[in-house]
């Protein structure tokens, strides 16, 4: 993957912002807990495929830059779900992980790890938003129950203000983003790391 120009993010935060950031006059209650007038609906904004594919060269790009090596990619949820199969796509060398933690969903949907076999492999979770870190340490601790080790974990939009670094960082994974969300602005911006 080739080095994304200033030009080309601002660009594709544009895009993505327009149509993944969705304002409301009521608070809404966040998967995490915390309440806002903002929702990141990655799956809104990965409906266009050319910023799923930047999303995801955005993503392989940024693991490069921090040094993380992985066998498979392994996302859950919707927006993790499409995320790592675009990575997996622009990445023949790695493998592609499914997770579904919803046990509610079991039966329809299949409770658990689907995709390539993590045992033995190492393992880069991905998500569309990270708001605590809970739903990507519930996902890490499934991978590694099932066998898979698990060093790096991302999300493309970082709204948790460090909490998501912060408990991951207690269970040895070690936490970036592609952007980070500023509540007070209602917008994305660049991680500042970046």
């Amino acid at each position: 993957m080739s080095r994304t120009e200033p030009q080309e993010m601002a660009m594709f935060l544009a895009r993505f912002s327009d149509k993944a950031l969705i304002h409301s006059d009521r608070p809404i209650k966040l998967k995490g807990g915390r309440e806002s007038n903002w929702y990141i609906d990655g799956r809104a904004g990965f409906a266009e495929g050319s910023l799923l594919r930047k999303a995801a060269e955005l993503m392989i790009n940024r693991a490069a830059s921090v040094g993380a090596k992985y066998d498979i990619v392994a996302g859950e949820g919707v927006g993790g779900t499409a995320l790592s199969s675009a990575i997996g796509v622009l990445k023949p060398s790695c493998d592609i992980t499914t997770i579904n933690n919803n046990q509610a969903m079991g039966q329809r949907y299949g409770y658990g790890l689907h995709g390539a076999k993590v045992v033995g492999k190492k393992v880069f979770e991905v998500d569309d938003t990270a708001t605590s870190g809970d739903s990507l340490i519930t996902a890490i601790s499934m991978v590694r129950q099932g066998g898979g080790k698990v060093e790096y974990a991302a999300t493309l939009c970082d709204r948790s203000e460090g909490a998501a670094a912060a408990q991951l960082g207690e269970i040895g994974i070690k936490f970036f983003s592609v952007f980070e969300f500023i509540e007070e602005k209602g917008m994305l911006v660049p991680s500042p790391d970046l």
